[in-house]
């Protein structure tokens, strides 16, 4: 089973509260937010928790202000967020846990009695949006779309215009902590809708806990580089759980993260790869798949795996 296919159980809940009683946690959006439900869920109602916009938060943990923050990366539906290619440019990323939860949003209102057919704005998170958009654009062919920050910041805007005509798109807690009335509880949607967090923790320590995390960077790789990688790992029966992409375009160097996790959750591992001369999206990716999406990139040649001080493990290298 994938890391990315169900609840990461790489680290129990208690470990962020333990961790983190007197340490600022950072997440999107405004109180109500799904990331601060998350977030909150994670850490402990007691620990400190605050709200950011995306270029402050991100900012502040790549400077070290702060240890922990929390980022939704991806939608079943709409696909990567905003925040992944972002993510995946800081100078340190040590990700503790990765969070699937599915999610769900409400329609709501400053009046409880509005007519829809009069209906001038919907305002909501560009994710949040995009996957409730074939309801919204049935219901709402006039509309217009207003961007939020956050699904909290769509209610409290709609709050502060106090009209009637002006409709959010939130999550179901937000809606009451801002004074809204529910018109839709859970509006439908194509498919599952599932969001995935990462949790972003301190940096990354000297010596990563022994047997616990393995990391590998990769100069670049082609699909002998990738079975190489494969045959020198140290632990087997390992599938490759999530492929992501963040175009050049948007990156001095593309980079593919792969997270991986050993079938009895026990040893857990990322690895980062960095290529040029690609563009996809993120997809989850059997070995066809893999080869395909690698084939044209030049043979890399070496690629040097850094891993943990496990005595199986150390100082295991791979040329190629």
């Amino acid at each position: 089973m994938g890391l990315f296919h169900q609840r990461s159980s790489v680290f129990p809940e208690s470990y962020f509260e333990r961790r983190t009683v007197h340490e600022l946690v950072g997440y999107l959006g405004l109180p109500g937010s799904w990331t601060h439900q998350v977030t909150r869920d994670l850490f402990g109602e007691h620990s400190k928790l605050q709200g950011f916009d995306a270029p402050e938060l991100l900012k502040a943990y790549s400077q070290g202000e702060i240890s922990w923050i929390c980022v939704p990366y991806y939608s079943s539906i709409a696909g990567t967020t905003p925040y992944l290619a972002q993510l995946l440019a800081l100078q340190r990323l040590w990700i503790e846990q990765d969070v699937v939860r599915p999610v769900q949003h409400s329609l709501a209102a400053v009046d409880p009695g509005v007519k829809l057919s009069g209906v001038t704005h919907i305002t909501g998170h560009p994710v949040a949006l995009e996957e409730v958009r074939p309801w919204l654009s049935d219901q709402f062919p006039d509309a217009e779309w207003v961007f939020a920050k956050s699904g909290s910041d769509a209610a409290h805007s709609v709050a502060q215009k106090n009209h009637a005509k002006h409709l959010a798109v939130a999550p179901p807690q937000a809606v009451g902590t801002h004074g809204l009335h529910t018109l839709v509880a859970d509006i439908p949607t194509v498919a599952p809708n599932v969001t995935r967090w990462w949790v972003l923790g301190p940096q990354v320590p000297q010596t990563p806990n022994p047997g616990r995390w393995v990391w590998l960077k990769v100069a670049g790789a082609n699909r002998e580089a990738l079975c190489a990688l494969e045959r020198a790992l140290p632990v087997k029966d390992i599938e490759p759980a999530l492929w992501v992409h963040a175009p050049s375009s948007e990156l001095e160097v593309t980079h593919w993260l792969v997270a991986c996790l050993r079938s009895d959750d026990l040893y857990a591992f990322l690895v980062l790869v960095s290529v040029h001369g690609l563009s996809g999206t993120l997809m989850g990716a059997h070995d066809d798949a893999i080869a395909n999406m690698v084939s044209s990139v030049p043979a890399s040649t070496s690629a040097c795996l850094s891993l943990s001080q496990a005595d199986r493990v150390s100082g295991a290298r791979v040329q190629v």
